[in-house]
């Protein structure tokens, strides 16, 4: 039997629960979720991050997408 844990991230008003097996990196996340990684700002825990930290299932991920004008 293989061991698993739910992460539950948030973006565009929607909750999206993963089953995963081990520690993976948000760009991982985003990657399944198939969300452009340049396009959304990552919390992770209520705070600013990088998509290369590494979350658990303890962690609350929120992606929040960002807009920019020429």
């Amino acid at each position: 039997m293989d061991f698993f844990y739910m992460v539950e991230v948030e973006f565009e008003g929607k909750i999206k629960n993963l089953k995963l097996n081990e520690p993976q990196l948000i760009i991982d996340l985003m990657t399944i979720l198939k969300i452009n990684t340049e396009a959304y700002v990552c919390i992770l825990n209520g705070c600013v991050v990088t998509e290369n930290e590494k979350v658990t299932e303890t962690d609350k991920i929120k992606l929040v997408k960002v807009w920019s004008g020429g």
